[in-house]
């Protein structure tokens, strides 16, 4: 997660703040790209061990955030793919380029081959797996609960929220 977490930080920051590709995973990476990828990975690392050294009860307003920015952020992620479906091409690509097309344009990245391809299975697999795992922290959830009748069914809600969430996203990315 950590390398992930920071490789993306730094991309989109080096993107939106100096119009500048920063991919640290290039043959050829720029020394403020390098250091920025560690910067990141530090504060990252530092604040993840921080807070797992906290009981899940002290944790309740951060989880309470990281839920909302999840929502948000799979939000901004589906629109984004059903903007890209309906142009037909990268929103994010110049415009300009794209100006002689119809909406619904069947673009190149549109998908025309068999209806599954394979590939990004063990990324998507480990993605969704690693997301719904959360048996270990229930214990610590329960514990402070009065009454532990409605626990089981806010489990499994949370759990179909979960998989509905990354087949809708699946879905709608393994058609761009």
């Amino acid at each position: 997660f950590a390398a992930v977490f920071s490789s993306s930080v730094i991309k989109l920051l080096f993107n939106v703040a100096n119009a500048e590709n920063c991919d640290v995973y290039a043959l050829l990476v720029s020394p403020a790209c390098d250091l920025a990828y560690y910067v990141t990975l530090g504060v990252f690392t530092a604040f993840t061990v921080t807070t797992s050294l906290l009981d899940v009860v002290e944790q309740k307003w951060l989880q309470v955030t990281m839920t909302v920015y999840r929502f948000f952020a799979f939000a901004v992620m589906f629109i984004t793919i059903c903007v890209a479906l309906y142009h037909g091409h990268d929103p994010f690509e110049d415009q300009h380029h794209h100006r002689h097309r119809s909406p619904l344009h069947l673009g190149h990245h549109v998908a025309y081959s068999a209806l599954a391809t394979w590939t990004g299975f063990s990324l998507l697999f480990t993605s969704a797996a690693v997301s719904t795992n959360f048996h270990y922290n229930v214990p610590d959830i329960a514990r402070p609960m009065r009454n532990k009748k409605p626990l089981r069914g806010t489990l499994w809600a949370s759990m179909v929220t979960a998989l509905v969430v990354y087949v809708v996203l699946g879905v709608s990315c393994a058609a761009f």
